[in-house]
């Protein structure tokens, strides 16, 4: 597998741990904090923003050939 593979893996991780709301031993629980909130709604944004990018992309491809 490429690095592009362990990379997109590792964000898809990063994404999901983020989502869930965990936090490493020991840290403070910030998950019901506006910060955090706010931080969802921008990651979800930026994720559904790449994802219309992407099928965008793709159906012009598609159409191209």
């Amino acid at each position: 597998m490429s690095s592009l593979v362990w990379l997109g893996g590792a964000v898809v991780l990063v994404v999901i741990a983020t989502l869930a709301g965990l936090d490493p031993k020991g840290g403070k629980p910030i998950e019901h904090t506006r910060l955090m909130g706010s931080a969802r709604k921008i990651l979800i944004a930026a994720a559904g923003l790449c994802g219309v990018v992407a099928v965008v992309g793709a159906l012009l491809r598609r159409l191209s050939h």
